[in-house]
């Protein structure tokens, strides 16, 4: 009886472990320390994520610029400011911090 109720707490437990680490690999990465940059002829949203925030995944990047700019990259103009981010944590980096 005891073996049985040792093995239910032990998948639980797993259970747990299992939906936390999908949580955190699903949740988008935090961005900060946003500067604005003027855009360039011939510059993309990718292009400024590349160079501003170069460790993080460009397409998070280019989602978090659209998002925090309230614009759409395909309409993005020459002379048009845009904040880009400088710095992000990963969703794992932010639970290893706790």
């Amino acid at each position: 009886m005891l073996r049985k109720i040792t093995q239910g707490a032990v998948i639980g437990g797993l259970v747990v472990l299992l939906d936390s680490v999908m949580m955190v690999q699903l949740s988008p990465p935090v961005f900060g320390r946003w500067t604005p940059v003027t855009v360039a002829a011939g510059q993309t949203l990718w292009s400024l994520g590349e160079s501003h925030c170069p460790t993080a995944n460009p397409n998070d990047v280019v989602d978090a610029i659209e998002q925090h700019d309230h614009i759409n990259g395909m309409n993005l103009q020459p002379g048009s400011v845009v904040e880009v981010p400088t710095e992000w944590a990963s969703p794992w980096s932010r639970l290893t911090s706790l």
